[in-house]
């Protein structure tokens, strides 16, 4: 609504005038014109009334809503009119922009007779007009104010007198500057008409007459500081006035409501005086004030209203609401002809102005498909009164409009910056009313025959309802498409493109699929084939569409009538199949109680037609044929073990298929395939055994099943590697997966990796690889050994097969090595042990070997090939320590030999062995010993060998000893005992209940475990896959209590023969001979060659102690034995140079004499002697060993010396004592004081 000030922008309108003086007019001219410079009157803070507070709650801080006391308005445009052009009565117009807020009144006059005889009159009669310019919308109403009082509703005018400096009096400067007595009585006059105008129009309460200090004289001077006082008096006019409107408007629309009951309260009435309240906040630029009074005027609609529904005007269903408006509503509220259509399209049409104002463009379009929804399901009983497809036209327009008017909205208050989130917001917005306009398309394309009336147009389709026939549709796009199904596909397509297009850019991928739906949808059903298989094609590719379920189905069944009808049996088709199978076991999980309109058998023939039997198709996450494994335990049968697991068949036909097969891996990543041969699968529950062949046992995870179609493969993955988050997730998810229990069994084929009992050092180290065939003959036996680490295996060319003790030569197997890590059999018999040694090549210094180790075979009834594989650990380091410390005498060598047992290895040690070699001139023997010593962890057992050079042999070359000591460790003793107890409890028990085999894994565990614990005992079952509660289970139990109460009365040398025993005992008790024989350690000891071997003896006096300070004289001889070196050879040098030197350390002897010397030595003289003369003389007191003396050789030598020197008496030395000295007494030559010593001579006797 336009003012007549400004002809396009609502203002609000300041009035002036003045006197009727010449020059008043002309002073008044131009001040408005200077002040008009200074306009609008910015910043202005208004404090409203307490209803106008609590329209707008703001949130604070700790959680409750509080609303601002003052409101800022930034700006307020206004405009100068003068008084008698101003008029207030044309209602259109709102009473803001009609209502001075304050009236002007200009005096330009310095004569206070001219003021009382003239100017004060004319400012009386102005003060009386102003009444008559202020709006008469509410003369007659009556209004309460506080205390409950009925007063007319009035609004006072605001009104400002502003003394103007008269030309003259401005021209002459202040008045201090004037020199004349004209200057000084107008500056008095002027004053004087000031004092004047305050007295005569000034209350006590307002002030309303200012004066300005001086006017500019054009614009170019237009100093903005004139005008500070009259702006600051304008605006608290102009505040007075709005807040008095605001009020007054606020207490007529509550006065009224307080009527309700009364049967003169009109609803219209009520809305038409808020609507007066909400374009006067409006105006001041309170819209969120303005929008919740609409909101408050919006819950006032009671349901039941009686206005009349609306709608029948023509263009109603093609009406723009947003923007000007298009009916005279406020008209009809005053008139009271208002409808119920009319009534929510004005208030969407204000709020959506309001909130347009406001930028908040995304919050009218979210909030548009609320009023149609409101308005139709308000106008859908009275629909006799409209015309055919009235609602679904006028939906279509508004969500259209709302669009087309937003996006113009957008782009106006963001220009050219964009806002990522708003846009994202704005196109979901525009997504969803689009879309809503295509619903509105389908449902006319159905009513008018465009569509079939079928899935998925039938959803949208039209509920029947009586229309008047005389009415007639004025939206020229419905008018058209229904009129032409040509243009109507053409509307269609471009609506879906929009609705695709603004769903994408707003991350809508549901209203995407969905739009994308129903145009595919709009291609089949025009048998546009090429253009509808594009479409779903992605729609079924999309990875969100599983979780549209509503749509899942239905595209993949239109995607195949769309290949069906354009090229089956293609890879297209292929994949198509595959896609809907996919869909039909997501739906089975997610919905299995909604059809799916997807035959599964057919999808599943056509599988099987569309596959090679070179390349089969593969299906994952196949559920139709469900395997129901919650934990099973398998049967065995020798290596074989049977598996009974049921098989749920949710097709609604038998099924035959080819073989079913089920995979399952143990920890150590073993896996196992369980296979069933061709079986029929009817529907509901199926129990299929399967087989599988393998020496394995123990626990094993169900990794995937097949079910085998020709050509076609049906796998379902039970469980998957997942990553978890903590241990205790991980252990969760390990109980919650199916296992399957493989029962161990001691007659399937194994193999083992022991250390000799035997083991030379000074050959290549190796293992002994042992393979038992079993209880059944072995073919096409291939048997993979490798290292982990840095000790590896040598070629498979070089390992040599041990002969077992009880047969011969001749019987070595046939075998072969195809690979360096690969042995090969043909056959094995049953019940048959072969054993290689595989040398170690290099031997890492790690306490273990672990080794890998594969045996794959076949059995002899059948062609399944058995695996068997496993992670062995050998030891390869000795229970002990070996240190050797070489003492050299002339003739003799003394070696001691510590054996430390380690920290874990208990063991008993039995006295070494040293033996010569054929050609050494060197005897060695050990001294007779006891025997075998027990060495607990960390002790040390010490024995001594001599070796003695033989008379007359020259020693020509250094052949080693061989020391040979035997051992046994306690694990062996303890495995011997355990094992000879079974046999004598197998030997003298009747019939056990086990199977056969059990006897061996007694044996193995026995000696693996070496514990009697039952508690033990019934985990070790678990291991096992047994049943605590079976038979062969409790037989081994009482076996092993039988055999934990025998085995502290057996002894190793226990040979008590017994009666003819079973097998079973048998082989316990050669397995505990085996334990209990000797290990045997055989190293190479070298005889340390030693050139020159010196005995040092010391010849001195017989006396035992010398004084101190007493010299004696000594002889040191020396012996010089050439026995323990080389024989020289031809032309080699054969004399040695040696050095002696007596070292004195002047701390307990001084020596005189030659301390030093060298000597020059023919070894071929054999052994000689040397003496040295020596005086010592003692320094100190005490027992003081003699000097150490030191033989080394020096030069001329042709080759290194070595040179060993010993003291032929250990420590030799004296005792020194000090020399006798004078006696020593002390005498008391201190002073004695009388006076001390006079009481005790007076108290003498």
């Amino acid at each position: 609504m336009a003012s007549p000030a400004s002809g396009s922008e609502p203002v609000v309108l300041i009035t002036y005038a003045t006197h009727s003086a010449p020059s008043a007019a002309t002073q008044t001219a131009h001040v408005v014109s200077l002040l008009r410079a200074h306009l609008p009157l910015r910043n202005l803070l208004w404090r409203p009334s307490a209803a106008v507070q609590c329209l707008r709650p703001e949130a604070r801080t700790d959680g409750t809503a509080s609303a601002p006391a003052i409101r800022t308005l930034r700006e307020m445009p206004v405009h100068l009119v003068p008084l008698t052009a101003h008029d207030a009565s044309d209602r259109r117009i709102p009473v803001l922009y009609r209502l001075p807020p304050v009236h002007l009144f200009f005096v330009s006059c310095d004569d206070s007779d001219v003021y009382r005889a003239q100017v004060r009159n004319e400012i009386r009669q102005w003060m009386a007009t102003l009444p008559h310019h202020m709006p008469p919308d509410y003369d007659g109403l009556r209004t309460t104010v506080d205390g409950g009082r009925d007063v007319p509703a009035h609004l006072a005018p605001e009104y400002l007198i502003v003394l103007l400096p008269c030309p003259a009096t401005q021209a002459s400067g202040t008045p201090t500057t004037a020199t004349g007595k004209m200057g000084r009585f107008y500056a008095m006059n002027k004053g004087t008409v000031l004092e004047k105008l305050r007295a005569d129009f000034n209350t006590s309460t307002t002030e309303h007459v200012l004066a300005l200090s001086r006017v500019p004289t054009s614009a170019d001077d237009n100093d903005p500081a004139v005008w500070i006082e009259l702006l600051a008096h304008m605006k608290e006019a102009t505040l007075n006035s709005i807040g008095r409107l605001v009020e007054l408007q606020d207490r007529l629309s509550v006065t009224y409501d307080a009527t309700s009951t009364a049967p003169t309260w009109s609803l219209c009435t009520s809305m038409l005086r808020k609507e007066h309240l909400v374009q006067t906040l409006e105006g001041l630029g309170l819209v969120r004030e303005a929008l919740a009074l609409y909101r408050q005027i919006s819950d006032q609609l009671p349901p039941g209203a009686s206005f009349p529904p609306g709608g029948t005007d023509q263009g109603d269903d093609s009406l723009l609401l947003l923007g000007p408006l298009r009916k005279p509503y406020l008209a009809q509220l005053e008139q009271g002809t208002v409808t119920l259509f009319d009534w929510h399209s004005y208030l969407y049409a204000r709020t959506s102005m309001l909130l347009g104002t406001l930028g908040q463009v995304v919050e009218v379009m979210e909030q548009t498909p609320a009023f149609i929804d409101l308005v139709t399901h308000t106008l859908r009983p009275h629909t006799h009164t409209l015309p055919l497809g009235f609602l679904e036209t006028w939906s279509f327009s508004i969500a259209l409009d709302a669009v087309e008017q937003c996006q113009a909205w957008l782009v106006e208050a963001q220009g050219e910056r964009e806002d990522a989130s708003m846009m994202k917001a704005f196109h979901g917005a525009k997504a969803a009313l689009l879309e809503l306009a295509v619903r509105q398309m389908v449902r006319m394309g159905v009513r008018t025959a465009h569509l079939p009336a079928q899935a998925p147009f039938s959803f949208l389709a039209p509920v029947s309802h009586t229309y008047a026939k005389s009415a007639s549709l004025s939206r020229k796009e419905m008018v058209e498409a229904i009129s032409s199904r040509d243009v109507f596909d053409s509307q269609c397509r471009t609506i879906l493109q929009r609705t695709m297009a603004a769903a994408t850019l707003g991350g809508q991928t549901h209203r995407v699929l969905r739009s994308k739906f129903l145009l595919a949808s709009l291609e089949s059903v025009r048998h546009a084939h090429a253009s509808a298989l594009p479409l779903w094609t992605e729609l079924a590719q999309h990875p969100d569409l599983p979780h549209t379920l509503a749509l899942y189905a239905p595209v993949h069944t239109q995607r195949l009538a769309c290949l069906q009808a354009l090229s089956p049996h293609t890879p297209a088709w292929k994949d198509a199949v595959i896609d809907a199978l996919h869909c039909v076991c997501v739906l089975r999980c997610q919905a299995p109680h909604s059809a799916t309109g997807l035959d599964e058998m057919a999808l599943l023939r056509a599988l099987t037609e569309t596959g090679h039997a070179s390349a089969p198709t593969t299906l994952l996450g196949y559920n139709g044929c469900e395997f129901r494994i919650a934990h099973t335990r398998a049967t065995r049968h020798g290596d074989a073990v049977t598996i009974m697991i049921p098989i749920v068949s949710h097709l609604p036909a038998a099924l035959h298929v080819e073989a079913v097969h089920v995979w399952v891996r143990n920890y150590r990543q073993d896996q196992l395939q369980c296979t069933r041969a061709a079986v029929t699968l009817h529907p509901g529950t199926n129990d299929v055994e399967l087989t599988c062949a393998t020496p394995l046992h123990g626990y094993f995870h169900v990794q995937a099943t097949q079910v085998e179609l020709p050509h076609a493969r049906l796998e379902s993955v039970i469980q998957g590697v997942t990553s978890s988050s903590s241990l205790a997730d991980a252990q969760q998810l390990e109980s919650m997966r199916p296992r399957v229990c493989l029962p161990a069994d001691g007659t399937s084929a194994r193999a083992r990796l022991t250390t000799p009992r035997h083991v030379r050092l000074d050959k290549r180290r190796n293992v002994r690889l042992h393979i038992d065939s079993g209880a059944q003959a072995l073919k096409d036996v291939r048997v993979t050994l490798a290292s982990q680490g840095d000790t590896r295996f040598v070629p498979a060319t070089e390992w040599t097969w041990v002969t077992p003790s009880e047969a011969c030569a001749s019987e070595e197997p046939s075998w072969t090595a195809p690979a360096v890590d690969l042995l090969h059999m043909s056959h094995v018999p049953p019940h048959t042990s072969w054993a290689w040694d595989v040398p170690l090549w290099p031997v890492a210094r790690h306490a273990q070997l672990v080794a890998h180790v594969t045996l794959r075979y076949y059995g002899s009834h059948d062609e399944q090939e058995r695996v068997w594989h496993r992670t062995l650990h050998t030891p390869l380091a000795l229970p002990f320590h070996i240190h050797i410390q070489d003492f050299f005498r002339l003739d003799t060598l003394l070696s001691k030999l510590s054996f430390e047992a380690l920290s874990d290895a208990p063991m008993r040690l039995c006295p070494p062995t040293v033996h010569a070699a054929a050609a050494s001139p060197i005897d060695a023997s050990v001294p007779a010993c006891g025997p075998p010593l027990w060495l607990a962890p960390k002790e040390t057992s010490t024995f001594l060998v001599q070796f003695t050079r033989r008379a007359g042999e020259a020693r020509h070359a250094n052949p080693p000893f061989e020391l040979s000591v035997a051992y046994r460790t306690a694990h062996d003793e303890q495995c011997a005992l355990a094992l000879a107890s079974l046999a004598h409890v197998l030997a003298t028990s009747e019939e056990l209940a086990w199977d056969e085999g059990d006897a061996t894994l007694l044996q193995e565990a026995l000696c693996e475990t070496c514990t009697y614990d039952e508690a033990a005992w019934r985990r070790l079952f678990q291991r096992w896959c047994w049943d605590p509660t079976s038979a062969r289970a409790r037989t081994v139990l009482d076996v092993v209590r039988r055999v934990a109460a025998l085995h502290p009365t057996l002894s190793l040398t226990d040979n008590e023969p017994l009666p003819a025993i079973p097998p079973a005992a048998q082989a316990a008790r050669e397995a505990s001979r085996a334990f209990a024989s000797w290990r045997t350690l055989t190293l190479p000891v070298d005889v340390p060659v030693v050139d020159v071997v010196n005995a040092v003896t010391w010849d001195a006096p017989s006396m035992k102690h010398i004084a101190l300070g007493e010299s004696i004289t000594v002889s040191i001889h020396v012996t010089m034995s050439f026995g323990w070196a080389l024989a020289s050879q031809d032309g080699e040098a054969s004399h040695i140079y040696l050095q002696y030197n007596v070292l004195a350390d002047h701390d307990a002897w001084v020596v005189w004499g030659p301390k030093k010397g060298t000597w020059a030595l023919d070894t071929t003289q054999g052994p000689c002697e040397r003496t040295i003369q020596a005086t010592l003389l003692p320094v100190r007191a005490g027992f003081l060993p003699f000097p150490r003396v030191r033989m080394a050789p020096v030069a001329p030598t042709t080759r290194p010396i070595r040179c060993e020197t010993y003291v032929t008496h250990a420590s030799p030395g004296l005792h020194v004592v000090p020399p006798p000295g004078p006696d020593t007494y002390w005498v008391d030559l201190r002073a004695v004081d009388p006076a001390l010593e006079a009481p005790t001579a007076a108290g003498a006797p």
